[in-house]
Protein backbone atom coordinates (compact mmCIF):
# COMPACT_ATOMS: atom_id res chain seq x y z
CA UNK A 1 0.00 0.00 0.00
CA UNK A 2 1.60 3.11 -1.27
CA UNK A 3 -1.46 5.63 -0.07
CA UNK A 4 -3.23 6.64 3.29
CA UNK A 5 -6.57 6.17 2.37
CA UNK A 6 -9.15 9.18 4.09
CA UNK A 7 -10.97 7.80 7.38
CA UNK A 8 -13.74 7.55 6.27
CA UNK A 9 -13.22 5.32 3.30
CA UNK A 10 -10.76 3.04 5.58
CA UNK A 11 -13.82 2.77 8.39
CA UNK A 12 -15.98 1.77 5.87
CA UNK A 13 -13.39 -1.24 4.41
CA UNK A 14 -12.98 -2.34 7.67
CA UNK A 15 -16.57 -2.32 9.02
CA UNK A 16 -16.97 -4.52 4.86
CA UNK A 17 -14.28 -6.60 6.37
CA UNK A 18 -15.39 -7.69 9.59
CA UNK A 19 -18.39 -9.17 8.19
CA UNK A 20 -16.57 -11.77 6.27
CA UNK A 21 -14.63 -12.44 9.72
CA UNK A 22 -13.99 -16.51 10.41
CA UNK A 23 -14.68 -17.38 14.00
CA UNK A 24 -12.91 -15.10 16.73
CA UNK A 25 -9.34 -15.00 17.24
CA UNK A 26 -7.06 -17.14 20.01
CA UNK A 27 -4.37 -15.23 21.47
CA UNK A 28 -1.22 -16.67 21.33
CA UNK A 29 -2.22 -20.00 20.07
CA UNK A 30 0.58 -22.59 19.34
CA UNK A 31 2.58 -21.73 15.82
CA UNK A 32 2.38 -23.55 12.74
CA UNK A 33 4.05 -26.82 12.57
CA UNK A 34 4.30 -26.54 8.56
CA UNK A 35 6.30 -24.19 6.16
CA UNK A 36 3.60 -21.74 5.33
CA UNK A 37 3.24 -18.87 2.31
CA UNK A 38 2.93 -15.68 4.36
CA UNK A 39 1.05 -13.34 2.87
CA UNK A 40 1.57 -9.75 4.01
CA UNK A 41 -0.64 -6.20 3.14
CA UNK A 42 -0.63 -3.18 4.72
CA UNK A 43 -4.50 -2.62 4.68
CA UNK A 44 -7.79 -4.64 5.43
CA UNK A 45 -9.16 -3.71 1.95
CA UNK A 46 -5.78 -5.99 0.79
CA UNK A 47 -6.67 -8.75 2.75
CA UNK A 48 -10.44 -9.35 2.12
CA UNK A 49 -9.73 -10.96 -0.96
CA UNK A 50 -7.54 -13.32 0.36
CA UNK A 51 -9.99 -14.03 3.40
CA UNK A 52 -13.25 -14.20 1.32
CA UNK A 53 -10.85 -17.15 -0.82
CA UNK A 54 -9.49 -18.88 2.79
CA UNK A 55 -10.30 -21.93 4.61
CA UNK A 56 -9.50 -20.80 8.39
CA UNK A 57 -8.00 -23.02 10.27
CA UNK A 58 -7.24 -20.41 13.31
CA UNK A 59 -6.51 -16.67 14.41
CA UNK A 60 -3.58 -15.75 16.26
CA UNK A 61 -3.74 -12.41 18.08
CA UNK A 62 -0.21 -11.41 18.29
CA UNK A 63 1.32 -7.81 18.91
CA UNK A 64 -2.35 -6.45 18.47
CA UNK A 65 -1.98 -7.45 15.16
CA UNK A 66 -4.44 -11.02 13.71
CA UNK A 67 -2.55 -13.30 12.06
CA UNK A 68 -4.87 -15.77 9.82
CA UNK A 69 -3.56 -19.66 9.32
CA UNK A 70 -5.20 -21.69 6.97
CA UNK A 71 -5.13 -22.54 3.32
CA UNK A 72 -5.76 -20.82 -0.20
CA UNK A 73 -5.91 -22.21 -3.43
CA UNK A 74 -4.29 -25.57 -1.56
CA UNK A 75 -1.79 -23.81 -0.02
CA UNK A 76 -0.34 -23.66 3.50
CA UNK A 77 -0.46 -19.85 4.37
CA UNK A 78 -0.43 -16.94 7.02
CA UNK A 79 -2.27 -13.72 6.01
CA UNK A 80 -2.12 -10.53 8.28
CA UNK A 81 -2.61 -7.12 7.33
CA UNK A 82 0.03 -5.40 9.28
CA UNK A 83 -0.56 -1.62 8.68
CA UNK A 84 0.67 1.51 6.56
CA UNK A 85 4.44 2.20 7.21
CA UNK A 86 8.07 0.85 6.44
CA UNK A 87 8.09 0.44 10.23
CA UNK A 88 5.20 -1.19 10.24
CA UNK A 89 6.16 -3.02 7.42
CA UNK A 90 9.44 -4.48 9.19
CA UNK A 91 7.78 -5.57 12.47
CA UNK A 92 4.99 -7.30 10.61
CA UNK A 93 7.40 -9.30 8.34
CA UNK A 94 10.45 -10.26 11.03
CA UNK A 95 7.41 -10.81 13.28
CA UNK A 96 5.84 -13.78 11.07
CA UNK A 97 9.08 -15.22 10.38
CA UNK A 98 9.55 -15.59 14.38
CA UNK A 99 6.20 -16.97 14.94
CA UNK A 100 5.61 -19.20 12.08
CA UNK A 101 7.30 -21.80 9.92
CA UNK A 102 7.45 -19.72 6.29
CA UNK A 103 8.52 -20.58 3.00
CA UNK A 104 8.45 -17.19 1.76
CA UNK A 105 6.62 -14.05 1.55
CA UNK A 106 4.15 -12.57 -0.84
CA UNK A 107 3.69 -8.52 -0.86
CA UNK A 108 0.27 -7.95 -2.20
CA UNK A 109 -1.79 -4.80 -2.63
CA UNK A 110 -2.26 -0.81 -3.81
CA UNK A 111 0.55 1.24 -4.74
CA UNK A 112 1.37 4.48 -7.11
CA UNK A 113 2.31 4.30 -10.53
CA UNK A 114 5.26 5.96 -11.67
CA UNK A 115 6.08 4.32 -15.33
CA UNK A 116 5.02 7.03 -18.02
CA UNK A 117 3.60 3.58 -19.24
CA UNK A 118 1.78 2.15 -16.42
CA UNK A 119 -2.04 2.85 -15.51
CA UNK A 120 -4.65 2.21 -13.46
CA UNK A 121 -5.35 -1.45 -12.81
CA UNK A 122 -2.29 -2.39 -14.07
CA UNK A 123 -0.31 -5.42 -11.79
CA UNK A 124 2.98 -4.46 -11.34
CA UNK A 125 5.27 -7.55 -10.19
CA UNK A 126 8.98 -5.72 -9.84
CA UNK A 127 12.51 -8.09 -9.65
CA UNK A 128 13.94 -5.75 -7.27
CA UNK A 129 12.96 -3.34 -4.90
CA UNK A 130 14.79 -0.03 -3.36
CA UNK A 131 14.15 2.34 -0.17
CA UNK A 132 14.27 5.15 -2.34
CA UNK A 133 13.95 7.87 0.77
CA UNK A 134 17.15 7.04 2.66
CA UNK A 135 18.39 10.52 2.29
CA UNK A 136 21.05 12.78 3.65
CA UNK A 137 19.58 16.30 3.68
CA UNK A 138 21.89 19.15 3.26
CA UNK A 139 22.01 22.45 2.44
CA UNK A 140 23.02 23.12 -2.00
CA UNK A 141 25.58 25.39 -0.43
CA UNK A 142 28.32 22.73 1.35
CA UNK A 143 30.29 20.59 -0.25
CA UNK A 144 32.30 17.52 0.32
CA UNK A 145 30.75 14.31 2.27
CA UNK A 146 27.92 16.39 3.46
CA UNK A 147 26.25 16.96 0.15
CA UNK A 148 26.97 13.54 -1.64
CA UNK A 149 27.71 10.99 1.84
CA UNK A 150 27.99 7.52 0.29
CA UNK A 151 25.45 8.70 -2.90
CA UNK A 152 27.60 7.94 -5.34
CA UNK A 153 25.77 8.27 -8.95
CA UNK A 154 22.13 8.56 -7.36
CA UNK A 155 21.93 12.69 -7.87
CA UNK A 156 19.52 14.61 -5.72
CA UNK A 157 16.01 16.00 -5.45
CA UNK A 158 16.70 19.90 -4.29
CA UNK A 159 18.06 19.04 -1.18
CA UNK A 160 17.75 16.05 -0.26
CA UNK A 161 20.46 13.02 -1.49
CA UNK A 162 18.99 9.75 -1.88
CA UNK A 163 21.44 6.75 0.31
CA UNK A 164 21.85 3.23 0.19
CA UNK A 165 21.12 0.99 3.52
CA UNK A 166 23.40 -0.63 5.89
CA UNK A 167 22.38 -4.39 5.32
CA UNK A 168 23.17 -7.74 6.86
CA UNK A 169 22.55 -11.14 5.60
CA UNK A 170 22.78 -15.12 6.78
CA UNK A 171 25.57 -17.40 6.78
CA UNK A 172 28.54 -14.28 6.64
CA UNK A 173 30.47 -13.19 9.87
CA UNK A 174 28.33 -11.51 12.34
CA UNK A 175 27.43 -7.61 12.52
CA UNK A 176 29.18 -7.86 8.74
CA UNK A 177 27.35 -4.84 7.46
CA UNK A 178 27.49 -3.84 3.51
CA UNK A 179 26.21 -0.87 1.92
CA UNK A 180 23.12 -2.35 -0.63
CA UNK A 181 20.41 -0.53 -2.68
CA UNK A 182 18.18 -3.19 -4.40
CA UNK A 183 16.86 -6.01 -2.64
CA UNK A 184 16.24 -8.86 -5.55
CA UNK A 185 12.59 -10.36 -5.52
CA UNK A 186 13.24 -14.76 -5.47
CA UNK A 187 14.27 -15.85 -9.47
CA UNK A 188 11.37 -18.63 -9.40
CA UNK A 189 8.91 -17.03 -8.08
CA UNK A 190 9.02 -14.02 -10.88
CA UNK A 191 8.90 -16.31 -13.30
CA UNK A 192 6.20 -18.60 -12.22
CA UNK A 193 4.35 -14.71 -12.51
CA UNK A 194 5.57 -14.21 -15.55
CA UNK A 195 4.20 -17.32 -16.82
CA UNK A 196 0.55 -15.79 -15.97
CA UNK A 197 1.06 -13.17 -17.96
CA UNK A 198 -0.99 -14.17 -21.21
CA UNK A 199 -4.27 -15.53 -19.05
CA UNK A 200 -4.44 -13.64 -16.03
CA UNK A 201 -8.09 -11.66 -16.21
CA UNK A 202 -8.21 -8.03 -14.27
CA UNK A 203 -10.67 -6.43 -13.18
CA UNK A 204 -11.62 -2.99 -14.85
CA UNK A 205 -14.63 -1.53 -12.93
CA UNK A 206 -15.46 -0.65 -9.36
CA UNK A 207 -18.49 -1.91 -7.96
CA UNK A 208 -20.32 1.36 -8.51
CA UNK A 209 -19.55 1.09 -12.31
CA UNK A 210 -16.81 3.39 -12.87
CA UNK A 211 -14.11 1.82 -15.02
CA UNK A 212 -10.75 2.52 -16.47
CA UNK A 213 -10.30 3.52 -19.77
CA UNK A 214 -8.19 0.12 -20.98
CA UNK A 215 -8.16 -3.28 -19.97
CA UNK A 216 -5.33 -3.40 -16.90
CA UNK A 217 -2.70 -5.97 -17.68
CA UNK A 218 0.14 -7.74 -15.65
CA UNK A 219 3.63 -6.26 -15.67
CA UNK A 220 6.56 -8.51 -14.71
CA UNK A 221 10.50 -7.20 -13.90
CA UNK A 222 11.66 -3.62 -13.81
CA UNK A 223 11.74 -2.12 -10.54
CA UNK A 224 9.65 -1.12 -7.27
CA UNK A 225 10.36 1.48 -4.82
CA UNK A 226 9.33 2.07 -1.46
CA UNK A 227 9.42 5.26 1.03
CA UNK A 228 8.20 6.52 4.35
CA UNK A 229 6.06 9.45 2.60
CA UNK A 230 2.34 9.48 0.73
CA UNK A 231 3.27 10.92 -2.79
CA UNK A 232 1.19 13.11 -4.75
CA UNK A 233 3.33 15.41 -6.36
CA UNK A 234 3.57 15.05 -10.18
CA UNK A 235 7.34 16.87 -10.27
CA UNK A 236 9.09 14.79 -7.64
CA UNK A 237 6.88 11.62 -9.48
CA UNK A 238 9.02 12.24 -12.28
CA UNK A 239 12.40 12.80 -10.12
CA UNK A 240 11.83 8.82 -8.68
CA UNK A 241 11.28 7.97 -12.13
CA UNK A 242 14.25 9.72 -13.29
CA UNK A 243 16.57 8.27 -10.76
CA UNK A 244 14.89 4.80 -10.08
CA UNK A 245 12.54 3.73 -12.89
CA UNK A 246 10.10 2.06 -10.50
CA UNK A 247 6.67 0.97 -12.15
CA UNK A 248 5.17 1.27 -8.77
CA UNK A 249 6.18 2.36 -5.67
CA UNK A 250 4.60 2.65 -1.85
CA UNK A 251 5.52 2.31 1.40
CA UNK A 252 6.13 -1.15 2.51
CA UNK A 253 7.45 -3.55 0.07
CA UNK A 254 11.31 -2.62 0.38
CA UNK A 255 10.84 -2.94 3.90
CA UNK A 256 10.05 -6.41 3.85
CA UNK A 257 12.64 -7.42 0.83
CA UNK A 258 15.62 -6.34 3.44
CA UNK A 259 13.97 -8.18 6.10
CA UNK A 260 13.85 -11.53 3.72
CA UNK A 261 17.51 -10.60 2.71
CA UNK A 262 18.56 -10.45 6.61
CA UNK A 263 16.70 -13.70 6.90
CA UNK A 264 17.74 -15.75 4.10
CA UNK A 265 13.50 -16.09 2.75
CA UNK A 266 12.17 -16.13 -0.64
CA UNK A 267 9.89 -12.84 -1.62
CA UNK A 268 7.98 -11.26 -3.93
CA UNK A 269 6.33 -8.38 -4.31
CA UNK A 270 2.87 -8.28 -6.23
CA UNK A 271 1.23 -4.46 -6.45
CA UNK A 272 -1.60 -3.06 -8.90
CA UNK A 273 -2.05 0.59 -9.87
CA UNK A 274 -4.93 2.25 -7.23
CA UNK A 275 -3.56 6.25 -8.71
CA UNK A 276 -0.60 8.08 -10.64
CA UNK A 277 0.85 9.64 -7.20
CA UNK A 278 -0.14 12.90 -8.70
CA UNK A 279 0.65 12.64 -12.81
CA UNK A 280 -3.22 12.60 -12.98
CA UNK A 281 -4.50 16.49 -14.06
CA UNK A 282 -7.35 16.34 -11.58
CA UNK A 283 -7.63 14.70 -7.97
CA UNK A 284 -5.57 11.60 -7.00
CA UNK A 285 -7.89 8.67 -7.73
CA UNK A 286 -7.14 6.42 -5.28
CA UNK A 287 -10.91 6.38 -3.31
CA UNK A 288 -12.32 5.40 -6.61
CA UNK A 289 -10.20 2.78 -7.72
CA UNK A 290 -8.25 1.14 -4.45
CA UNK A 291 -10.96 -1.79 -4.42
CA UNK A 292 -10.15 -2.48 -8.29
CA UNK A 293 -6.29 -2.48 -7.38
CA UNK A 294 -6.83 -4.39 -4.40
CA UNK A 295 -8.72 -7.31 -6.25
CA UNK A 296 -6.38 -7.65 -9.09
CA UNK A 297 -3.15 -7.91 -7.25
CA UNK A 298 -4.66 -10.72 -5.07
CA UNK A 299 -5.82 -11.97 -8.42
CA UNK A 300 -2.22 -12.70 -10.22
CA UNK A 301 -1.54 -13.56 -6.27
CA UNK A 302 -3.64 -16.20 -6.43
CA UNK A 303 -2.65 -17.59 -9.64
CA UNK A 304 0.92 -17.22 -8.39
CA UNK A 305 -0.01 -19.97 -5.57
CA UNK A 306 -1.85 -22.19 -7.87
CA UNK A 307 1.10 -22.34 -10.11
CA UNK A 308 3.95 -21.82 -7.10
CA UNK A 309 7.45 -23.81 -7.63
CA UNK A 310 7.51 -26.38 -4.72
CA UNK A 311 4.28 -24.91 -2.69
CA UNK A 312 3.63 -26.92 0.30
CA UNK A 313 0.58 -29.50 -0.36
CA UNK A 314 -2.52 -28.66 2.48
CA UNK A 315 -3.35 -31.76 4.60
Amino acid sequence: MRSRLPRSLTLAFSVALAACQPPPATDQAPAAARARIAILTAMPIELAPFLDAAQIERREVINGRTHHVGTIDGADVVMAAFGISMVNATMGAQLVLDRFDVGAIVVAGIAGGASPEIRIGDVTVPARWVQYQEHVFTDASRTGWRRGWRNEDLGAYGMMYPQRVWATAPNIEADAEHLKLWFDVDGALLAATRALVADIALEQCTPGGECVEHEPVLRVGGNGASGPTFVDDAAYREWIWEVFAPDSFDMETAAIGHVAYANGVPYVGVRAISDMAGANPNENRVESFAPVAANNAAAVVRALIRNWPGVPAAE
